[in-house]
């Protein structure tokens, strides 16, 4: 099984999300992070074999997961929201560039992700970091202008970390 890209939901005693090709293309599972036999088998929340899914974050609440889907024969993705049980999948972003690595602001209000825009002044598109609200994924506001960025974390005190 190959996995990449987890998150810890500690508010549901420590469940893990993550990335998983074990059905033949990526998708997000969840299960507990303290393996407990058969009952702690990984539940495939994405379920649709068209699309490849991954970059699972929990929301602060333990209520929700931003991930990001490329969809079959489309080379970008986007930032989609869905409840901890797979249900209520939400196209949060919807333009012609790639989004990645969605993070969760602490109290939950805002998602921080990458982009690979061009911008006006330049030919070549660069990775910005950008924000939008959790809820519907408006406005989006670019917060980073002219130094390429690959992710954006934030802290308890509201930093945004750009990395």
């Amino acid at each position: 099984m190959a996995c990449s890209h987890y998150a810890i939901n500690k508010a549901e005693r420590y469940k893990i999300a993550f990335t998983s090709s074990r059905s033949g293309h990526r998708q997000i599972h969840v299960m507990k992070a303290k393996p407990e036999g058969k009952r702690n088998r990984p539940r495939n929340l994405s379920k649709n074999p068209a699309v490849g899914d991954g970059e699972p974050n929990w929301s602060p609440d333990g209520t929700k997961i931003t991930f990001k889907r490329v969809q079959a024969g489309i080379p970008r993705g986007e930032i989609y929201r869905m409840d901890k049980d797979g249900t209520n999948q939400v196209r949060l972003t919807q333009n012609q560039v790639d989004d990645s690595l969605p993070a969760w602001s602490p109290d939950g209000t805002k998602i921080a992700f990458t982009s690979y825009r061009v911008h006006f002044w330049a030919k070549d598109p660069t990775w910005e970091i950008w924000t939008m609200d959790s809820s519907d994924g408006n406005p989006e506001s670019q917060l980073t202008l002219t130094n390429p960025a690959s992710e954006a974390s934030w802290g308890p005190d509201w930093a945004l970390r750009i990395e």
